[in-house]
């Protein structure tokens, strides 16, 4: 990248409409500067002795000042990349210097700190906008809707923590209380702004057939003997689903805040993938596992709990020493998303140091944990999907367009509403009865019912991986408000 911008050999660098009064100076310096190089070779052999004694001390002052004003986080191999390879620097490189060495360390470091400081300027995804303008709100819908839905729904899951545990309420009552009223209608949410939206239609159809043949392999594999690798490969995605809509809402909030800086962006994906998995993974090792599932313990390696452990401390030391410097240095920090991922994060660690063994064994002691995690996404999920549908289904926000049964099932919060808890208890309560071998369906029989009943689940993870880039949906940046 710095190669083009920065090209040795030609006055044409790339075009930088955003600054064009450093363009205009930076093609007029090179030009004179390539022509002043040509000509000073006999001048510059006679000076090379005074360039190599105040050289070292005005690249020492320049050094500290670099330091202290840009973010060095160009790796070395890009960086080496953009130093000078011309004609000029051929025949500067070849004079007959008292100490060369040192002139050449010298050059390569004012170098690279003159293309760090440029690549500091022109670089698109700093902390705001190329504008210089702060966003009109850090929040993704408002502060008190976010602060309460998407960060504050931590709550439920506490809640649930307290009905298990301190009120004794029945893990299979939980259970339903967070199918009917929670998870029903968050995956109803992606159905409504997917197959009933005819726009969508139009423009995925081919994803939204391919994708209901995510009912097909829960019965396959039960009929293959293999349910309980197929119920360890349910859960697993369940919460590497899980993981994943925890990231994608902090990359709404990075997006919203111009947070996308690479070494943010890869400092938030290590943290949540470590930050995440650590818990899990004790989890899987440790004594509340409940009992009556193939254990992952007995699969994955003996270390993997201390390697887990090893990679979310290097992780969480370096994230808190990159938001140390943010402060330091006056950079804004993106305060929403560090809400985020703490409630997150921290509500998970929670969870997973519980008792669940204790509740019993079979399906409601692992359901359980289930609900517990997921009610705080569902909450998160249900008021992003409202959001989305209000500002592209309703007046005058749709601009007088209709969009079929998405328009019809958003009219308003009270149907929207209503049909989530109706979309939910028609297919949870038949799926549920009969796989725990009610309504005069034998249980194996069931086992299959239950494994088909995985694929509206699958649906919504696999849609879910899809249709939520903004990065690459211009009518989704509008109806989210997250275009900058």
């Amino acid at each position: 990248m710095f190669a083009k911008v920065l090209n040795w050999q030609s006055a044409q660098i790339l075009p930088l409409p955003k600054v064009p009064e450093l363009e205009r100076l930076a093609r007029r310096g090179l030009a004179e500067a390539y022509k002043a190089a040509e000509v000073a070779r006999p001048w510059l052999e006679k000076t090379a002795v005074w360039t190599v004694a105040n050289g070292e001390k005005a690249a020492a002052k320049a050094t500290e000042f670099v330091k202290s004003k840009v973010e060095l986080i160009r790796p070395s191999k890009v960086i080496d990349e953009t130093f000078p390879t011309g004609p000029a620097f051929v025949a500067t490189s070849q004079m007959k210097l008292v100490r060369p060495g040192r002139v050449l360390s010298i050059s390569r470091l004012m170098w690279r700190m003159l293309t760090l400081a440029i690549a500091e300027k022109l670089q698109p995804s700093s902390s705001l906008p190329a504008s210089g303008a702060k966003p009109k709100t850090r929040w993704l819908i408002s502060r008190q809707d976010d602060l309460l839905y998407l960060i504050g729904s931590a709550a439920f899951s506490y809640l649930f923590m307290a009905l298990l545990f301190v009120f004794k309420v029945k893990p299979a009552v939980v259970f339903w209380l967070y199918v009917l009223i929670f998870d029903g209608p968050h995956i109803f949410g992606t159905f409504s702004r997917t197959y009933a939206d005819p726009e969508e239609w139009a423009k995925r159809r081919q994803l939204f057939l391919g994708s209901l043949l995510w009912f097909v392999p829960g019965p396959v594999m039960v009929a293959l003997k293999l349910g309980d690798y197929f119920d360890i490969f349910a859960y697993v995605w369940a919460y590497y689903h899980l993981v994943k809509q925890h990231y994608g809402f902090s990359v709404l909030y990075k997006k919203k805040n111009n947070d996308l800086a690479k070494i943010d962006n890869y400092l938030d994906k290590a943290l949540i993938w470590t930050g995440f998995s650590l818990p899990f993974v004790q989890f899987l090792f440790g004594p509340n596992y409940p009992s009556g599932f193939l254990r992952l313990s007995d699969i994955l390696p003996s270390w993997t709990p201390r390697l887990a452990l090893a990679a979310f401390g290097a992780t969480f030391a370096a994230y808190l020493g990159r938001q140390v410097y943010k402060l330091a240095t006056r950079q804004p920090v993106n305060l929403p998303k560090q809400l985020l991922l703490a409630s997150s994060i921290s509500m998970h660690m929670v969870t997973f140091q519980l008792p669940f063994a204790q509740l019993g064994s079979g399906l409601y002691s692992l359901a359980s944990i289930v609900a517990t995690l997921t009610v705080y996404h569902n909450v998160q999920y249900d008021r992003l999907i409202w959001f989305h549908n209000q500002n592209k289904y309703q007046r005058p926000n749709n601009e007088g367009q209709s969009f079929g049964l998405a328009s019809v099932l958003s009219k308003n919060g009270v149907r929207f509403a209503i049909g989530g808890l109706l979309f939910g208890a028609v297919y949870r309560i038949p799926i549920g009865q009969m796989t725990q071998g009610r309504w005069g369906v034998s249980r194996e029989v069931g086992r299959y019912i239950g494994a088909f009943g995985w694929g509206f689940a699958f649906v919504h993870y696999y849609l879910d991986s899809k249709i939520w880039r903004v990065r690459h949906d211009a009518r989704l940046n509008k109806a989210l408000q997250t275009a900058s």
